[in-house]
């Protein structure tokens, strides 16, 4: 493991498993037991974050794909993504739908309808 800031997506990967790990252990601090100096050679001699024992076993298993060393061997974000959601985001060819999802239309209110443009009801005070 290099000292040098090398950001690759398979960092960016090795960051996604520790953010699920964050989630899942309901905001603690990763690491919070390792002082800081000596968290490079603690990850360089192979430890690594414990999965949360509210993990689900796959949820736990995928950190563990995120840290792997070496990098090259951590999954891909697209095979993260057939991981978790299966293979039903595929199409046809094989290839992977990356769009958005398309999210249902509200209808909007009419000019007239608006609350704002509401004709105001006078309001009778009592004397």
């Amino acid at each position: 493991m290099e000292s040098e800031a090398n950001f690759t997506l398979r960092s960016d990967v090795w960051s996604f498993g520790v953010v699920m790990w964050e989630i899942y252990s309901l905001g603690s601090l990763p690491y919070s037991d390792v002082p800081i100096r000596e968290l490079l050679p603690y990850l360089s001699s192979g430890r690594r974050l414990i999965p949360p024992s509210s993990a689900p076993s796959n949820i736990a298993k995928l950190m563990r794909m995120c840290w792997e060393m070496p990098a090259e061997s951590r999954p891909t974000f697209v095979k993260l993504d057939f991981y978790l959601n299966g293979p039903s985001k595929r199409s046809k060819s094989g290839a992977y739908d990356t769009r958005p999802p398309i999210l249902p239309i509200k209808p909007q209110l009419s000019s007239t309808s608006s609350p704002i443009n509401s004709p105001k009801k006078e309001s009778k005070v009592f004397t």
